[in-house]
């Protein structure tokens, strides 16, 4: 099998963990994965704590990759908020991680979720969490950094009162207008 990043060197077995099985590309250092046998080890093992790996950062692949196996092209899935990527053929069921890839899943924890990744629920939540951040960065832009975080502060406290919208009906009266409604 030919890498599918490097398209031009040779793929060799090699070991992720103890009895799990890949197989490797010399040249990038990147794995593929057949999810039959990456599921089969999870029921076998536990993964082991990774501590102070949180500053590692895999060598993510830009381009669509093409499947070893059956020449497709694989999709990325996004698996953080960071924007690193894992390529997968769902036509073979084999994930492409790049070099350094297992190392940060592992170190974020996300090494026993790869299954869970590919899923709809998964990529949805990421979005979100990205349009959330985009929303916020944007109001900060806008209210300037001191008074975006008073803001949200307050804005969280707010939303948190039973009666919140009549303390917002309430701020939102002119000054001079402070009699009943």
């Amino acid at each position: 099998m030919q890498c599918p990043k490097c398209d031009c060197h040779q793929l060799f077995p090699a070991r992720l963990e103890q009895d799990l099985a890949a197989y490797q590309c010399k040249r990038c250092q990147g794995h593929l994965i057949a999810l039959i046998a990456y599921r089969d080890w999870m029921e076998r093992h536990q993964l082991a704590e990774v501590k102070d790996g949180a500053s590692l950062q895999p060598d993510d692949t830009t381009v669509a990759l093409q499947c070893t196996r059956c020449q497709r092209l694989m999709t990325k899935y996004s698996y953080d908020s960071t924007g690193h990527k894992l390529d997968y053929c769902s036509h073979c069921d084999d994930v492409w991680l790049d070099a350094g890839e297992w190392a940060y899943l592992r170190a974020i924890k996300l090494a026993g979720e790869l299954p869970a990744i590919l899923t709809e629920p998964w990529q949805r939540k990421l979005k979100q969490q990205q349009l959330e951040k985009n929303s916020a960065q944007r109001w900060e832009r806008r209210f300037g950094s001191d008074t975006y975080d008073k803001v949200a502060t307050f804005r969280q406290w707010l939303w948190s009162q039973d009666n919140a919208q009549s303390i917002v009906d309430y701020i939102s009266r002119p000054l001079d207008s402070d009699s009943e409604p």
